[in-house]
């Protein structure tokens, strides 16, 4: 609203009631002023009695230019409304005195100033003034006492509902404004379970969902608040179809039942041709009654959180739903800012491991490599001559990787390479190291992985290839390499034909081969960096290792 409208209805309360006050004063006397027959008794005590109203309600419009911290001025303007209508009421032949108007906007008046106890005793102060006024003049037309005393009653219920329900929002919004503390330093998911279980004990829910797409991510991701607890999962773009019904893009709505083609909106109530939500949603998470949703979008994403089987369902639960929305879609944009400052700080890391590796291992290796060179040209005995030429190739190749390493960590971008060449290449360079005879084997045969990635797997396999030939004596290592795009996973299973580790035979988890202490520790933390997950086999054909990476 602009210009007189916000002007008049962002007013303060008393001063709203203060200007309301005086204009019923002014008209209650130009209307017996223009009706010389009225009053028909008490004439000059009635016109002194809204001389006073007057002067009373200038005086508090004056007043209330000033309103706040003046509850007990609240107060005495009422009292004073209340005896001043009384009297005025009796002075006009009682129950069908014309003033009787005036009992609306005292209930009106105690509503806002009290809530609904205001309501409520004013109601009851102006039944009391009813009945004393008809037991002094005796009760001449029953049927207008009934319906006075009868409205008065009714009113003061429908003001006292308002006064309940204003106070009850209030309380509301206040709670929902103690907005708990999250940690955003999480790496893999943002995390909301204070956020949600706040919002869900304000919107008295048992159950809140909220899926959301990043920008340029290629899946959705779910996290789930229920019974205190909070779970994520992530899914493929298309899981659930269309989620939201078409007419409901940027929408708040609620349904009574998840399959209710009828829903109520902010606009009003809408008849649409479908569902509101996904059936694969609804049956995914067992979702049959009532259900609240609102859309949030940001920079960074975009999705919708849902409040099932909430037990409040009245009007304004949409517009706090819309509020709760947007707060989640604020803690999903700080995570992703994190992340951002993280991925930030990582890159200077490694422009500045780089420029290390550069200026000390690469020149160290080189000098290496010369001396080799020498030596192996002034050696007169052809064996020791040929073991230090192989020496040397071994020390170029690993120039060659660090170097291709380094340039990797100067680069911003991150290109793909292909898969199986590069396994190829690592077998290559392990068969040549340790005499260990390598295979591969890629599903699909043209998948391809980022450099980066690329390069973690190969220094997997080198890892896995000197375990397996200094520990296991193995003498053929298999790799398996298959791509799920849907999935933006790569599983790798690498096994070999050397001898079981220790006692054990069977397959551990990660988890639990970090609580035995057991299998690779610096593959399980590199895995365990790039967001994966990891499972050793273990028994008489050999050692299997299965991992499962994702491509980002």
């Amino acid at each position: 609203m602009w210009g007189w409208e916000a002007k008049l209805f962002d007013r303060p309360a008393g001063q709203a009631i203060a200007i309301a006050r005086l204009l019923l004063a002014c008209l209650g006397l130009l209307a017996i002023w223009l009706d010389p027959s009225q009053p028909e008794r008490y004439p000059a005590l009635t016109y002194a009695i809204l001389a006073i109203f007057i002067a009373h309600a200038a005086a508090m419009a004056v007043a209330m230019r000033w309103p706040m911290g003046r509850n007990n001025l609240h107060l005495f303007a009422h009292l004073v409304d209340l005896v001043i209508i009384g009297l005025l009421i009796y002075l006009t032949a009682g129950p069908t005195s014309p003033f009787f108007v005036l009992a609306t906007f005292a209930l009106l008046s105690g509503t806002l100033h009290w809530g609904a106890r205001g309501a409520l005793i004013t109601a009851a102060a102006m039944v009391v003034q009813l009945l004393i006024v008809t037991m002094i003049d005796g009760i001449s037309e029953i049927d207008r006492f009934i319906m006075r005393s009868g409205y008065l009653v009714a009113g003061a219920g429908l003001f006292a509902y308002y006064g309940a329900y204003r106070d009850r929002m209030s309380a509301r919004l206040a709670r929902l404004a103690r907005w708990p503390t999250e940690d955003i330093s999480a790496l893999d998911f943002p995390t909301l379970d204070h956020t949600l279980a706040h919002s869900a004990d304000v919107m008295q829910a048992n159950c809140v969902i909220v899926v959301w797409e990043i920008k340029d991510e290629p899946y959705l991701l779910l996290s789930l608040w229920s019974g205190g607890k909070q779970t994520y999962e992530t899914f493929p773009p298309n899981a659930f179809n269309e989620l939201i019904a078409p007419q409901l893009t940027g929408m708040a709505f609620a349904i009574e039942q998840n399959d209710s083609h009828r829903v109520v909106t902010l606009d009003g109530i809408k008849t649409l041709d479908r569902a509101a939500i996904s059936e694969e949603f609804c049956r995914r998470f067992h979702i049959a009654g009532r259900v609240a949703c609102a859309p949030f979008k940001n920079a960074d994403a975009e999705g919708h959180v849902f409040f099932i089987e909430s037990a409040w369902f009245g009007d304004d639960l949409l517009l706090l739903l819309e509020i709760v929305s947007g707060r989640v879609g604020q803690q999903i944009q700080y995570h992703q800012l994190g992340l951002r400052l993280q991925e930030a700080v990582i890159a200077g890391e490694r422009v500045r491991l780089a420029r290390d590796l550069h200026d000390s291992t690469l020149q160290a290796i080189t000098a290496a490599s010369l001396r080799m060179k020498r030596l192996a040209d002034t050696q007169t005995n052809s064996h020791v001559g040929d073991e230090l030429t192989k020496i040397r190739s071994q020390l170029h190749d690993q120039h060659s990787r660090i170097r291709s390493i380094v340039q990797t960590l100067q680069e911003a971008n991150d290109d793909f390479v292909e898969l199986r060449a590069a396994l190829e290449q690592t077998l290559q360079e392990i068969e040549h190291v340790w005499h260990c005879r390598g295979e591969a084997q890629v599903t699909p045969e043209s998948a391809a992985v980022p450099r980066r990635l690329q390069q973690q797997i190969d220094l997997i396999l080198m890892e896995a290839a000197a375990n397996a030939c200094r520990h296991g004596k193995a003498g053929t290592l298999k790799v398996e390499a298959r791509l799920e795009t849907t999935e933006n996973l790569l599983t790798l299973v690498i096994a070999n034909d050397g001898a079981p580790m220790g006692e054990l035979v069977g397959t551990l988890e990660g988890d639990e081969l970090a609580r035995q202490k057991l299998g690779p520790v610096s593959i399980r933390g590199r895995v365990a960096a790039l967001g994966g997950r990891m499972s050793l086999s273990s028994g008489p054909a050999g050692v299997s290792l299965r991992l499962e990476l994702p491509l980002t």
